[in-house]
């Protein structure tokens, strides 16, 4: 029986993990409309901070109709302002932005760039914070730079604070991985993937892998129980 309740378990989290690329995703992309959420995007980079609003439901947390703040991981890759886009949550973007003037095939590994633990560190961090054109900029340059979008001299000071802050953070074990944070890959098709659909990669917070697999031992205890009443 522990056997079976460990497989079951394993199979539940691995479907927890593949099961945003399977379904239909959809969001909109406010880049700034002060007035449709009462919260205005700050930043003047051509990047964050933008607004997502879930078309469906994206994950347990933002649910078909919620919105948040993101920011970009691609330079090179512009987004329309009340455009519809399809979604997929992974830990990985694709095509990297403006350093890919030449794409491999799509069907290949190599157009996949892993995210950043640094990356996720910043955005775990600082993106809440964001109250401002200043702080909002500095904080999409040193994502940038992370992810090899631009140079170390285009950084302002605290640009470059947030990443040398970033690298103490994980090479000293004080963030480890990505923590909650994913990367939601926007594509213009519901099903093609190439580099003519590609639209864009943005940040996005899910369950945390422990708050995951509570839900489902939440679940899988009340099954049980409610079979034993039976």
């Amino acid at each position: 029986m522990k056997t079976k309740s460990t497989l079951l378990i394993g199979l539940a989290l691995s479907g927890l993990l593949v099961s945003s690329a399977a379904a239909n995703l959809q969001v909109e992309v406010d880049l700034g409309d002060p007035n449709q959420f009462g919260v205005p995007n700050y930043g003047t980079t051509e990047g964050g901070e933008l607004t997502i609003v879930a078309l469906t439901d994206l994950t347990p947390s933002y649910k078909q109709g919620s919105w948040f703040k993101t920011f970009c991981l691609e330079k090179g890759e512009y987004l329309e302002h009340g455009a519809t886009y399809y979604a997929e949550i992974s830990d990985r973007a694709v095509f990297g932005g403006i350093n890919h003037t030449n794409p491999p095939p799509y069907t290949s590994s190599d157009p996949f760039d892993l995210l950043d633990p640094r990356t996720a560190y910043l955005f775990s961090k600082y993106a809440p914070q964001v109250d401002s054109d200043t702080k909002a900029n500095d904080l999409q340059n040193a994502i940038w730079y992370i992810e090899g979008e631009t140079g170390w001299n285009s950084l302002s000071a605290t640009a470059k604070d947030y990443v040398t802050e970033a690298d103490f953070a994980v090479t000293n074990g004080d963030w480890v991985g990505l923590g909650n944070v994913r990367v939601l890959q926007l594509w213009t098709d519901p099903t093609i993937r190439t580099w003519d659909t590609r639209a864009q990669d943005v940040l996005i917070l899910v369950p945390a892998p422990g708050a995951a697999l509570l839900a489902f031992l939440g679940l899988a205890t009340a099954g049980w129980l409610k079979r034993r009443i039976a």
